[in-house]
């Protein structure tokens, strides 16, 4: 089963991520986002980067082929931090790849920003009028891409509550 935790930063998918690894013997992707070539690159909303933007979604997007993952982030992800960034050409082609890699997914576990206070680092911002705009672009082209039954959205509770609901889901 492939798994996609989805959402802005300061959500919990790091932490739930983690957990259903431990859990149920899934192969973890991780830190992508962090650890990309590009981190370093010319910077853009809030501390991304077009490449590492960019590289999360070739990198998620070729994971497809190993049957038994959770990924912290999603090319969803990717996309709503590229917003604006790119020409009209450029975007609509961010959209293709990112519908069509989104659909590789049997499960998206969406984290909506909740307005918890989170830690500042060079990749987070602590914006809360950013990481709801962010999490509205998310929303949006979740329910847009995905089917209904291939999206679980977690309420405003901790990980092990979070883990609870998600043993109906997961398998």
């Amino acid at each position: 089963m492939r798994i996609g935790l989805t959402g802005t930063s300061g959500t919990g998918k790091t932490t739930l991520a983690h957990k259903i690894s431990e859990d149920y013997n899934k192969f973890l992707v991780t830190n992508v986002a962090r650890n990309s070539p590009g981190a370093r690159v010319k910077r853009i909303n809030e501390k991304a980067s077009v490449l590492n933007q960019l590289s999360i979604l070739t990198t998620l997007a070729a994971w497809t082929e190993i049957p038994d993952i959770v990924s912290e982030r999603t090319p969803l992800d990717a996309l709503a931090y590229s917003y604006g960034v790119f020409d009209r050409d450029v975007w609509d082609m961010a959209v293709a790849i990112t519908n069509s890699s989104m659909l590789n997914y049997d499960l998206i576990i969406y984290c909506p920003y909740y307005g918890w206070e989170i830690e500042k680092d060079p990749f987070r911002s602590d914006d809360k009028n950013y990481l709801r705009t962010i999490d509205g672009m998310i929303a949006r082209y979740l329910y847009d891409i995905m089917p209904d039954d291939k999206v679980v959205t977690m309420g405003n509770i901790d990980s092990d509550e979070r883990m609870k609901i998600l043993a109906e889901f997961i398998h």
